[in-house]
């Protein structure tokens, strides 16, 4: 039987380049959203950093209304929410609250990760950082049952939270974001997994994902389990383009690209990482660093992989 095509998603965490102003990129990233929504990518997804190099990058989640309201399909998330540094219910509350002004279009990703310096990391928690601090998967998994329950229906008579007011709506698509442990935890609470091969320099294990199926237990009739990847790079026309691409994101070096190249080349990544990851679909992160150069890296993914906005265009 013929497999679906493989989906394509975008990653923004929001690096443009460094002439344009700070107030100018929320409005770059609602017309990068506009792009991709036109070309038929799957979603758009926030990514949340606190190391000053995106205006939107402590606080993605209040960009997402904005992004949806300009956008007739496409879906928009947060990848990811660290949910260490935040009470799940007030998480839960704001996405609740955006998933009921856009219907069905709302993805919540989450993460186990932590600022990108200490100051920023002390002016969330009030603490100094310690290296593992944050690395205690008890409360980590503690937190996110706490959240999910407020996503769902709640805690149970007896329960220290029950009876917590949170808004009576319709939650977003759940989404676990990262390597071996937020595959483990996705199977646990029925979530979506987006696994990312740009967090480090080695690939993860297909028995993360292996793990992950085998292992999943639903939320609610119906619930299947769902694998995206994660990756870094751009799609150029020539190898002058591919240099400009590694030239820009020299600053950004620890997020190491996975695929630069022509849409041909990203076209034989993808059907390796498919068959790798057992993967239905592909979340992007730009690393094209000029506004211009990232709509056309999308636009030349676009018709590499077939999408129907771009065969809407044609026709």
């Amino acid at each position: 039987m013929a497999r679906h095509p493989l989906r394509l998603g975008a990653l923004d965490f929001g690096f443009t380049s460094a002439t344009v102003e700070g107030a100018r990129v929320p409005h770059l990233t609602v017309e990068a959203a506009r792009h991709a929504d036109a070309l038929g990518f799957s979603r758009y997804w926030l990514g949340e950093h606190h190391h000053g190099a995106a205006p939107f990058g402590p606080s993605p989640e209040t960009l997402l209304p904005a992004l949806a309201a300009r956008t007739s399909r496409i879906h928009v998330g947060v990848g990811a929410v660290l949910l260490n540094y935040y009470r799940p219910l007030k998480v839960a509350s704001h996405f609740k609250l955006v998933e009921s002004l856009f219907p069905g279009r709302v993805d919540l990703g989450i993460g186990r990760g932590q600022a990108d310096n200490p100051r920023s990391h002390r002016a969330l928690t009030g603490k100094e950082l310690v290296p593992g601090s944050l690395a205690d998967e008890g409360v980590y998994t503690e937190r996110l049952e706490e959240l999910m329950a407020f996503l769902g229906d709640g805690f149970p008579e007896g329960h220290a939270l029950h009876g917590a007011a949170c808004p009576k709506l319709p939650a977003p698509q759940v989404w676990m974001c990262g390597g071996r442990t937020a595959g483990m935890l996705a199977a646990r609470v029925g979530a979506a997994f987006c696994l990312s091969l740009f967090h480090g320099p080695v690939s993860p294990d297909p028995a993360v994902v292996e793990h992950y199926f085998t292992h999943f237990q639903p939320r609610a009739p119906g619930d299947t389990p769902r694998v995206m990847i994660a990756v870094a790079g751009s799609c150029v026309e020539d190898a002058a383009g591919a240099e400009r691409a590694y030239e820009g994101w020299k600053e950004f070096r620890f997020y190491p690209p996975t695929v630069v190249g022509t849409g041909a080349r990203w076209r034989e990544e993808a059907e390796a990482l498919r068959e790798r990851y057992a993967a239905d679909e592909l979340l992007v992160l730009d690393i094209a660093r000029p506004h211009e150069d990232r709509l056309a890296s999308m636009s030349r993914l676009a018709e590499a992989f077939g999408l129907q906005g771009v065969r809407d265009v044609a026709a």
